[in-house]
C-alpha cells in the first residue's frame, strides 16, 4: 500500500494543474491639477419665521377658545379667555374696597365741612356774648352790694356764672381751632397708607384680568390645538402654537470648505423647486458647531414673505455664488475604503500612499484633492487586489503623463 500511495503525492504536487496567485493588475491615470469654477448650490427647504408655544398666564377655566387649527390669527387677536369671570369680580370688589377707602381719607383729610364750622365758629360767638352778658351781671350785682342793696349770695352766682361763661369761650374757641385744623398727623398718614394698599390692589386685580385674555403677538397660523373648551388649564400651560409665515427662513448645510463663502447679513438668492420662482433673503443664522453626524454647518437665509408665496416644507436651490480653486478632481468611483476610512490610493516614486477624502473635498458636487498629491502622480483607478500604503510599486515612471495600466511590473500605456 505505502509504494503506491507515496507516487501518488509526488504526481499531485507536480501536477500541471497547480495554479499560482493572480498578478496585481493596476490602472492609474495621471494627477492634474486645474483650476475649479463652480456655481455652488444647495438644497435647503423653508421654515417658519418663528414658532410660538402659546400658553395661558393664569389657571382656571377655558371659558372660550375663539380659535382653531389652521385659523388665521393677527397681532392683537383675542385667542382665548381662561376664569374671566371671576377675575372680573374680583376686580369690582376692589374697586368698591378702593372707593371706601377713598371716603375715609376724605374724612381724616377734613373731618368737618364748611357749613358744620361755621356752626362752631357761631357757637364761639355765643359764648363771647354769654360771657359779656354774664361780666356785666358781676359788675352790677358788685356795685349793688357795696350800696347794700343785694346779699353775698347774689355776688357768688353772679362770679360762678362769670366763671363759667368764660370757660364756655375757651371750648367753643378749642373746638372752633380743631375743626379747622382737621385731623392729626397720624391719622391723615395711617389713612393715605390704608388708599395705597387699596390702589394695588385693585391694579393687582386689574393686571389678573389683563392675563385672563389670551392675545396673539403676531400675525401667523394656528398650526396646532393643545385643549378644548371647558377644559381646566394651569398657568404655564400650551393652550395654542402660533407659525409667523412673515418673515421665513431658508435652512440648508454647508461643508467646511463652503463656510468661507458665507457672513452674517449677506444677500444670497435661490429658487423655489416647485415654481422655480427666484427670491432673495438676508444670513441670519450661521451655526458655530458643525453637525456631529453630517460635519455640516446650519446655516439660515431670513427671506420677507408678505405675499405668502412661500410655505414652510417647500424646497429650494440656493445659490452661494461660484468658487474658484485649484486641486486634483477625483471621480466617486476610484475612492476605496481603507482601515474604515474613504479615500483614494496614490503612488508617488512607486511608493503608495492613502489619502482620507473628507466633506472638505467635495466642492459643488466634485471631489477635489488639494494636498498630499502632485502633478505627475498616479492615482489609482482600479487594482485587482488591496493596496497598502508604504508599498512598493515596480514599473511606474516617476512622473505618469498618461493612463496606465501595470501588470506585475510591465506596463501598458494608453
Amino acid at each position: 500500500m505505502k509504494r503506491i500511495f507515496f507516487p501518488a503525492i509526488l504526481i499531485l504536487l507536480f501536477s500541471p494543474y497547480h495554479t499560482q496567485a493572480d498578478p496585481l493588475k493596476i490602472k492609474t491615470v495621471p494627477a492634474e491639477k486645474r483650476l475649479v469654477a463652480k456655481s455652488i448650490e444647495k438644497t435647503g427647504v423653508a421654515i417658519p419665521g418663528k414658532t410660538l408655544r402659546i400658553a395661558s398666564e393664569v389657571s382656571g377655566l377655558l371659558e372660550k377658545l375663539n380659535v382653531d387649527k389652521g385659523d388665521v390669527a393677527k397681532r392683537g387677536m383675542v385667542l382665548a379667555d381662561v376664569d374671566r369671570k371671576t377675575a372680573l369680580l374680583l376686580v369690582e370688589e376692589s374697586k368698591a374696597m378702593h372707593k371706601e377707602v377713598l371716603v375715609r381719607k376724605k374724612l381724616v383729610d377734613k373731618p368737618y365741612r364748611d357749613d358744620e364750622i361755621k356752626i362752631f365758629q357761631l357757637k364761639v360767638d355765643k359764648a363771647e356774648t354769654e360771657k359779656k352778658q354774664a361780666e356785666n351781671d358781676l359788675q352790677r350785682f358788685s356795685k349793688l352790694f357795696a350800696e347794700g342793696h343785694t346779699s353775698r349770695e347774689q355776688i357768688d352766682n353772679a362770679e360762678t356764672k362769670f366763671q363759667t361763661a368764660q370757660l364756655g369761650v375757651e371750648i367753643a374757641k378749642r373746638n372752633l381751632k380743631m375743626a379747622m385744623d382737621g385731623s392729626r398727623v397720624e391719622e391723615i398718614q395711617a389713612a393715605a397708607v390704608e388708599v395705597l394698599k387699596a390702589q394695588k390692589s385693585l391694579n393687582i386685580s386689574q393686571n389678573n384680568l389683563k392675563k385672563t385674555r389670551v392675545v396673539s403677538v403676531e400675525d401667523g397660523i394656528i398650526s396646532e390645538k393643545h385643549v378644548e373648551e371647558g377644559e381646566f388649564v394651569s398657568a404655564g400651560q400650551a393652550l395654542l402654537d402660533l407659525v409667523v409665515m412673515d418673515p421665513v427662513k431658508i435652512s440648508f448645510a454647508v461643508s467646511e470648505s463652503e463656510l468661507p463663502f458665507i457672513n452674517l447679513k449677506n444677500k444670497i438668492e435661490f429658487a423655489l423647486s416647485s415654481t422655480k420662482d427666484k427670491f432673495s433673503g438676508e444670513v441670519s443664522f450661521i451655526a458655530p458647531v458643525a453637525d456631529s453626524r453630517t460635519h455640516l454647518f446650519n446655516v439660515e437665509i431670513l427671506v420677507p414673505n408678505p405675499n405668502k408665496t412661500i410655505s414652510p416644507g417647500m424646497t429650494a436651490t440656493v445659490n452661494l455664488g461660484t468658487n474658484k480653486m485649484f486641486g486634483y478632481p477625483v471621480k466617486a468611483d476610484w475612492l476605496r475604503f481603507h482601515d474604515k476610512e474613504l479615500g483614494v490610493f496614490i503612488i508617488s516614486g512607486g511608493k503608495v500612499s492613502f489619502l482620507p477624502v473628507t466633506q472638505r473635498n467635495y466642492l459643488a458636487k466634485e471631489i477635489l484633492l488639494f494636498e498630499g498629491v502632485q502633478e505627475g502622480d498616479a492615482i489609482v483607478t482600479f487594482a485587482s487586489k488591496d493596496l497598502a500604503p508604504g508599498q512598493i510599486i515596480k514599473g511606474l515612471p516617476d512622473k505618469l503623463k498618461k493612463e496606465l495600466v501595470l501588470t506585475e511590473g510591465k506596463e501598458g500605456g494608453k
